[in-house]
């Protein structure tokens, strides 16, 4: 990870991890601003800072935070049932 994304998920991660307990899970998304965030960080480094910050959550809670929720709050995909990946971030 870039430094400056390792900075960020320093400064912010503990942010993150209080708005998802104030909301829960199934009331919070992962989104980005990119590409203008590309700016500062490659996709990777973004993702991977959002998936080291909820890296002790279950595989089901991840996919809930990174796919299922977007799915289901936009109604991507509604009528037809597709697998979410169970384990986002696995360690390297």
């Amino acid at each position: 990870m870039a430094d400056a994304v390792t900075a960020g998920v320093n400064l912010l991660g503990s942010v993150v991890l209080d708005v998802i307990e104030m909301f829960g899970v199934d009331r919070c998304m992962f989104a980005s601003n990119y590409p203008v965030d590309g700016l500062r960080a490659s996709f990777q480094d973004i993702f991977d800072g959002f998936a080291s910050c909820v890296r002790e959550f279950s595989g089901e809670e991840q996919a809930k935070l990174f796919v299922e929720n977007a799915r289901r709050i936009h109604r991507i995909g509604v009528g037809r049932r597709s697998q979410a990946p169970r384990n986002l971030h696995a360690p390297a």
